[in-house]
């Protein structure tokens, strides 16, 4: 052991059992591998020969310290990914809303056209689909209207065809009533 992180190792010239023992099972001129120090502390390592005689490079470090910046990796995607979520919640939130208050203003509109209202109207917020359903809305309870007048109209119409027609009968009814004793004045007078 020439070189070490800890003093007393390299002053003892010993190397690790199981860092030895993990060294014993690798085959060819270089490679990685894990193993766990004599206090039980596992870690990664990677050896690769020299060249010079039987002597190897050897360099191992703590797995948690090898794996730490993948777990600062997973940690911050994990961040991300919520952080990622909440604003598309917010997001489809937000539009969902957008998209359904036009809708909900023209279902009121249509109970109200439903009752009778033919002059409700919707207010035309944007050029887009719902736009177009609600211009579409309004031009149907313009029609409406028109129409509800001129079925007024008409209505009344026919009731005073109604009264006339009653006004004719009721006229003819009594030209029947006056014709009949007329006729028998007028023959008696020709008598």
């Amino acid at each position: 052991m020439l070189a070490d992180a800890d003093a007393q190792r390299m002053t003892d010239r010993k190397a690790d059992s199981n860092l030895v023992a993990a060294l014993a099972k690798q085959q060819g001129s270089n490679g990685t591998f894990e193993f766990e120090l004599e206090n039980k502390e596992k870690q990664l390592g990677t050896w690769a020969a020299v060249g010079i005689g039987d002597a190897i490079v050897v360099a191992h470090t703590p797995e948690r310290v090898a794996f730490a910046p993948a777990r600062k990796l997973v940690a911050n995607s994990v961040l991300i990914a919520c952080a990622v979520f909440v604003l598309a919640s917010l997001v489809s939130v937000f539009l969902a809303s957008r998209m359904t208050k036009p809708l909900v203003g023209l279902s009121r509109a249509t109970e109200r056209i439903a009752k009778g209202e033919f002059g409700t109207t919707v207010d035309i917020a944007s050029r887009d689909e719902i736009g177009d359903l609600a211009a579409s809305f309004n031009k149907m309870g313009e029609e409406l209207k028109l129409r509800e007048k001129n079925l007024e109209e008409a209505r009344a119409a026919l009731i005073q065809s109604e009264k006339m027609a009653a006004f004719g009968q009721l006229g003819a009814g009594i030209a029947h009533e006056v014709k009949n004793p007329l006729a028998g004045i007028l023959g008696y007078a020709q008598l």
